[in-house]
C-alpha cells in the first residue's frame, strides 16, 4: 500500500563496455547517491562488475554487460538519485589502482539520454539504463587527454 504523493522510479539496464588507452584490463565498481527522502525498495544499490580484459583492437575495449535494476521511492524529488562509476585496474605490481569515475543523474522524463564526462586518465565507459519500460538512460564515462577534443552531450 502505498502513502499519499509517494512515487517510485525504477531503472534497469546494463554497464556495456569502456574504452581505454593504457591499460590491459579493467572492472567498474558502481553504486547510487540519493537524498534522505530516498530509498532502494528492491534491486542492488551497489555492485561490482567482473574484471575484463582489453581487446587487441584501435579501441581498447572493456566489456562487462554487467546488468543494472532499482526500484527507488520516495516522497520529495529532492535528493534525486545518481549513478556513481568508479573504474579500476592493475598496475604492473597487480594492485588495484583506480582509473576513472564518472557521477549522473537518473534522468526525470522516459527516453534515451547520453551524458560524458571529461577526465585527464584515458578512457570511456558506456552503459545503458532504462527506466520503467519507456525509454533509455545512456550512461558515459568519458575521459580523454589533454591534447584530445573534448565533446559533451
Amino acid at each position: 500500500m502505498s502513502v499519499e504523493g509517494e512515487f517510485f522510479l525504477s531503472i534497469t539496464g546494463s554497464i556495456e563496455h569502456a574504452e581505454f588507452y593504457d591499460i590491459n584490463n579493467a572492472y567498474c565498481k558502481y553504486g547510487y547517491h540519493f537524498g534522505p527522502e530516498w530509498s532502494v525498495v528492491a534491486g542492488i544499490e551497489e555492485g561490482l562488475t567482473q574484471m575484463s580484459k582489453c581487446s587487441n583492437d584501435p579501441r581498447n575495449l572493456a566489456v562487462w554487460n554487467f546488468p543494472l535494476e532499482a526500484t527507488f521511492k520516495s516522497t520529495d524529488p529532492h535528493g534525486w538519485p545518481q549513478l556513481i562509476m568508479s573504474i579500476y585496474g592493475l598496475d604492473i605490481f597487480g594492485h588495484d589502482v583506480i582509473r576513472g569515475y564518472g557521477v549522473c543523474y537518473l534522468p526525470l522524463k522516459a527516453g534515451r539520454h547520453e551524458k560524458s564526462h571529461a577526465h585527464e586518465s584515458g578512457g570511456y565507459c558506456y552503459g545503458n539504463v532504462q527506466r520503467g519500460a519507456e525509454g533509455f538512460l545512456q550512461v558515459g564515462l568519458q575521459q580523454r587527454r589533454a591534447t584530445e577534443e573534448i565533446r559533451r552531450f
